[in-house]
């Protein structure tokens, strides 16, 4: 993931903050110079990357996470405000909220209303991942 950049979107506040903490430890853990200069100037602990020799060579080989972002938004209502038209390569869809209900079906993060959105922002040629754990909904989405 070094040249592709990554964001994540969450409708609920409590995962979206644990994400973001998450890649801050992250960043903390294996920070580049930027970071390292202003964890230093916070006053925390710097961690020095190390290569695979133990030294401290080749930093551009360690990930720094400065790629990777989440934000907690509702992506139904603002996922086209964005991204531009074919800006994504791929979307993905983790552990999406069932609605088993058929009256509530249009509240599915994957419904017939927002292929179109999702076509818009998804380059030509590119991948939507979808991962759950619930068959229906896997064969629903599938119909």
């Amino acid at each position: 993931f070094p040249d592709s950049i990554v964001l994540g979107v969450e409708i609920r506040a409590r995962v979206a903050r644990y994400a973001q903490e998450r890649v801050e430890r992250l960043r903390r853990n294996d920070p580049d110079e930027f970071t390292r200069k202003w964890l230093q100037r916070i006053g925390r602990d710097v961690a020095v990357p190390r290569d695979d020799d133990g030294d401290d060579g080749d930093d551009a080989a360690i990930p720094t996470y400065h790629n990777v972002n989440v934000i907690q938004c509702n992506a139904i209502k603002f996922l086209p405000f964005y991204f531009r038209r074919a800006q994504l390569d791929k979307i993905s869809f983790c552990f999406a909220d069932p609605h088993f209900k058929a009256k509530t079906h249009r509240r599915r993060i994957i419904n017939h209303a927002l292929l179109p959105e999702y076509a818009y922002i998804l380059r030509e040629g590119g991948l939507l991942h979808v991962i759950t754990d619930v068959k229906d909904l896997f064969e629903w989405m599938v119909e």
